[in-house]
């Protein structure tokens, strides 16, 4: 009578691996090995050039040997490439990038792709940037970078909507330092003043278009709702005001029909630098202790606002 002893031992079952990559194959639950690779230990690590059968020879503790093996199939390693070239960008754009040479991909860094056709990515980083695409075809991985380099666009910050009545102002800007400026009203300076009287009840549009000396470019926009107010309504003071010479080097002469009239300086900015009421119908400022630059004359009667006057100072 003859007994079959079933085998105990345990073999890996056949496998890949990726092309130059190195890979270990593993057998279990026997006394001895012996691996085509000349190893004899339960494990042999091998790097095959093509897709190889490697075999085993195992001898269980029963004294019992069994023959076996491990086929190996070598996998080409895809070579992933893109179509960016290291390009400088404004912050803010999108750019689209396209990997090629593989089955699927993964971006890291938070690019969008759709998973789909995930070998197209958009990025929009918000500073200089790596991007990692990683490639896989039959298990093996390759990767590219794409190297987005980013200036830094201008930095807008208007408010969606401002209210100010007609009797009012409203000094509008954007901070920042920018090389130029350009509104929807034509000014170019970083500020501009909206006189409530000067545009009547009703609401308007104003954007304002930037660029930096890295010749990046921004635009923002806001709404301005005008209310009626309640300031003074007689434009028989405003008609009669003259203020002269505008652009000045400095001295600055006011005519006005009545005294008694308050008279603030301010900046881009709304601060106030100076406050004169002026006590006859010629008045004489002397700013020429202010940088140069733009600043703004609001004239009061009566503690309401009569105008807001842009002052050039060269």
């Amino acid at each position: 009578m003859i007994n079959f002893i079933a085998p105990s031992y345990t073999l890996m079952s056949d496998t890949f691996v990726c092309d130059g990559s190195n890979i270990t194959l593993y057998a279990d639950n026997a006394s001895s090995y012996v691996w085509s690779s000349g190893d004899s230990s339960s494990t042999t690590t091998v790097m095959p050039l093509v897709s190889t059968e490697y075999y085993v020879t195992i001898t269980e503790t029963s004294g019992c040997v069994f023959f076996d093996s491990v086929f190996v199939d070598v996998h080409p390693v895809p070579t992933i490439t893109t179509d960016w070239s290291d390009t400088t960008i404004c912050s803010g754009t999108v750019v689209t990038v396209i990997a090629n040479g593989a089955d699927t991909y993964l971006w890291d860094n938070d690019a969008t792709y759709d998973t789909t056709t995930s070998n197209i990515a958009q990025l929009s980083p918000l500073t200089t940037t790596v991007f990692t695409v990683y490639g896989t075809t039959s298990g093996c991985t390759d990767s590219a970078t794409v190297n987005v380099n980013v200036l830094q666009s201008p930095d807008l910050n208007l408010e969606e909507e401002y209210e100010i009545t007609e009797d009012n102002i409203l000094i509008l800007g954007v901070t920042g330092g920018y090389a130029s400026y350009n509104w929807s009203n034509g000014e170019t300076d970083e500020t501009i003043l909206i006189i409530g009287d000067s545009l009547g009840v009703g609401t308007y549009t104003y954007w304002v278009n930037a660029t930096a000396s890295n010749g990046c470019f921004s635009a923002d926009t806001t709404t301005i709702i005008v209310l009626e107010g309640v300031g003074f309504k007689d434009n028989t003071i405003k008609d009669q005001i003259k203020i002269y010479p505008n652009p000045s080097s400095g001295i600055i002469f006011i005519e006005t029909p009545k005294d008694n009239l308050t008279y603030t300086i301010m900046n881009i900015y709304g601060e106030v630098l100076l406050v004169h009421t002026n006590r006859s119908n010629k008045t004489q400022l002397n700013l020429s202790k202010l940088p140069k630059g733009t600043y703004f004359m609001q004239i009061q009667y009566n503690q309401r606002i009569v105008t807001t006057q842009k002052i050039i100072l060269y």
